[in-house]
């Protein structure tokens, strides 16, 4: 019996678990070489967009290559832009996999859209997993 008035007095404080957003959506691209900012998750009005991993492959040879992530309004994030990851430089036949199955991490400003910006030479082939709200 004190066992269930003892889970009875702390369900109250384990609600705040249930509240996770799933990871739901997903995007692909393959950058080559450098690219200025181009957008990947587009801004929705009222909401963030919630990094929550990504798949990098680095393939080919030339000089190594950074990538980061950045968030901002306008067209391909040009304004307001706030670095949300990097820069991370990935050297020459490189996989870089980092995800969770929440909405936990990195996220952009209310209203901001998800840009990805490249330095070097090469290909990126990249996967991006995000939850906006």
């Amino acid at each position: 019996m004190r066992w269930v008035l003892a889970i009875l007095i702390l369900l109250p404080f384990a609600s705040a678990a249930f509240a996770q957003r799933l990871c739901d959506q997903a995007r692909n691209s393959t950058a080559v070489g450098t690219i200025n900012l181009v957008e990947r998750v587009p801004a929705v009005a009222g909401q963030r967009v919630y990094l929550c991993g990504y798949m990098l492959a680095r393939t080919g040879a030339g000089t190594d290559l950074e990538f980061e992530l950045v968030s901002g309004t306008g067209l391909n994030c040009s304004q307001n832009a706030v670095t949300i990851l990097g820069p991370m430089t990935l050297p020459a036949n490189t996989v870089v996999v980092n995800r969770i199955p929440y909405a936990a991490g990195e996220k952009t400003e209310i209203g901001h859209a998800l840009c990805l910006r490249t330095f070097g030479t090469g290909q990126l082939t990249s996967v991006f997993y995000w939850a906006q709200f």
